[in-house]
């Protein structure tokens, strides 16, 4: 029986999603425990986000040149090689290589799969569905990620982690042989080399509409960069949540999860406000939660479960806004671009928090990231009141002012 595209992309970010966690709850302590140093383990995650970086920008037009399946193949077979090369080396030297091959993988998959059913289902005449297709792939994101939190937490104590790895590294190869053999092919929408498929990209992206999705995305991507970096030493000061213990903080993301997952489920606009303004209400909403934190256990608990339910929120609206206003031939390359820029930002958003990390706490280094935010947030939704002229037959009277939505 044929499955439909919207079935298999929600199948494939439910084998990614929860592979990616398995990983990422992992790996540090695997490699703790295989002789790496504290300093060591800094050095290779910055050269991961480094090589990402170099890999993601570019992967889009490659995708949006010869297709996005085998784009979606080759970054599945390098992530899951790299998993399971991590899994079965466990020797300081052959870490590097192994995180070299998740990071490029993970970069070559990222953004591929979306674009290739979004243009399939517009293709077919069903771009009225695409709004709900990507909402479920956001409550498949989340929902994926819970599990591999429940599975981290259950199977922690009693498998070792390298072996939990290991599985995630077959699944994804499994997953890279069922896209092989069952996804329909997709040829490349763009006859134009690389570089100038990279460079259309790259000026659809700063100009028109996308120029407010990329700022959205900023904002949105430090907002959730600070959520992240906060909450471990947050909980951890508050006895009442089960301090530093692994099974409170295991606990402690497998609750996250669940509310992301339910925020992405309820992230539908209304029909009477615009996608840009419904996108910049779920982050301004977002960093007011943060504003809760720390003013007990109860504001706190609040906060952050609030924050999480926005990320899902915000997530949803986000996709499908950026989606609405992507040109068909690019959409694998500006996917890409706003990818980059997201990484970026979050990168960003960590060097300043953990300064004010080192000379206030957790605490008021959350509070002051959430303030800086919410004025850039203000500043840009001050910029979407300004009328424009259009300069162009595809302009917007703003940035952010979408005739495509």
């Amino acid at each position: 029986m044929k499955i439909p595209m919207a079935n298999r992309l929600w199948a494939l970010g439910s084998v990614s999603f929860f592979s990616d966690f398995i990983f990422g709850a992992t790996f540090i302590f695997v490699m703790q425990e295989g002789g790496v140093t504290a300093d060591l383990i800094g050095v290779y995650v910055a050269g991961t986000v480094v090589v990402s970086r170099l890999v993601e920008a570019p992967s889009g037009a490659w995708g949006d040149r010869y297709g996005q399946r085998g784009l979606i193949i080759l970054g599945l077979l390098l992530w899951g090689a790299g998993l399971l090369f991590f899994a079965l080396t466990p020797h300081p030297l052959f870490y590097v290589p192994a995180l070299l091959l998740w990071s490029s993988g993970a970069a070559l998959y990222s953004g591929a799969p979306t674009s290739l059913v979004v243009n399939s289902l517009k293709a077919a005449g069903n771009a009225d569905v695409v709004p709900r297709v990507l909402r479920g792939a956001q409550v498949t994101r989340w929902l994926a990620s819970a599990v591999g939190a429940a599975t981290v937490a259950l199977a922690g104590t009693r498998v070792p982690p390298a072996e939990i790895v290991l599985v995630a590294g077959c699944l994804l190869v499994a997953a890279a042989l069922w896209v092989a053999l069952t996804w329909p092919r997709s040829g490349g929408d763009r006859q134009l080399g690389v570089t100038r498929n990279l460079l259309d990209g790259i000026r659809a992206t700063v100009t028109g509409a996308r120029l407010g999705v990329l700022w959205l995305t900023l904002v949105y991507s430090a907002a959730i960069s600070v959520l992240i970096m906060s909450w471990q030493p947050v909980v951890a000061g508050f006895p009442e949540f089960g301090g530093s213990r692994a099974s409170a903080l295991g606990l402690t993301l497998l609750l996250f999860s669940l509310a992301a997952a339910l925020g992405a489920w309820l992230g539908r606009r209304p029909k009477a406000l615009r996608a840009e303004y419904a996108v910049l209400a779920s982050v301004i909403c977002l960093l007011g939660f943060l504003l809760l934190v720390g003013g007990g256990v109860s504001r706190t608990a609040v906060g952050y479960l609030g924050a999480e339910v926005l990320v899902g929120v915000g997530g949803t609206l986000l996709a499908v806004h950026s989606h609405a206003v992507i040109p068909d031939e690019l959409r694998n390359t500006v996917t890409s671009m706003l990818s980059t820029a997201a990484g970026l930002s979050m990168a960003a958003a960590d060097l300043v928090f953990g300064y004010l990390w080192a000379a206030f706490g957790p605490v008021r280094a959350l509070h002051y990231c959430t303030w800086g935010l919410l004025a850039l947030t203000a500043l840009l939704a001050l910029w979407t009141l300004i009328p424009r002229e259009p300069h162009d037959e595809t302009a917007e009277m703003s940035p952010l002012h979408s005739t495509h939505t």
